[in-house]
C-alpha cells in the first residue's frame, strides 16, 4: 500500500506541471537518432566514393563504347587543324579589339 502512494507521489512530481509534448520528447532518444542518421550518411557516402574511386582508376568509367576509337591514327588531323585556325583567328580579333575609354554617366 505504502509502495503504491510512493509510486503516485514520484510520478506526480515529476510529470506534474508538463504538457503531453514535454513527455514525449526525450533528448536522449533524439541525440541517437541524429547520430545514427549522420553515422550511416557518411558511411554511404565513404562507400560511394570508394566505388567511385576503384572504377575510374581501373578504367571502367568514362570509356567510349568501342575501345578501337580511342586509337590515334582515327583522328580526323583536317577537322582539328580547322578548329586550330579558327581558335587562332578568334585570338587575333580579339587582340586587335579597341578598347574605349568608358565615362561614369552618373557623373
Amino acid at each position: 500500500m505504502d509502495n503504491k502512494k510512493e509510486k503516485k507521489r514520484f510520478k506526480n512530481r515529476y510529470t506534474e506541471g508538463l504538457s503531453l509534448s514535454d513527455k514525449i520528447v526525450k533528448p536522449k532518444r533524439e541525440w541517437f537518432i541524429l547520430l545514427t542518421v549522420f553515422v550511416l550518411s557518411f558511411v554511404c557516402v565513404v562507400v560511394f566514393n570508394v566505388y567511385m574511386y576503384i572504377n575510374i582508376t581501373n578504367g571502367d568509367m568514362y570509356v567510349s563504347v568501342n575501345k578501337e576509337e580511342l586509337v590515334i591514327e582515327n583522328l580526323k588531323v583536317s577537322s582539328l587543324d580547322k578548329v586550330i585556325k579558327n581558335i587562332e583567328s578568334k585570338n587575333l580579333n580579339f587582340t586587335n579589339l579597341r578598347v574605349e575609354k568608358l565615362t561614369d554617366p552618373s557623373i
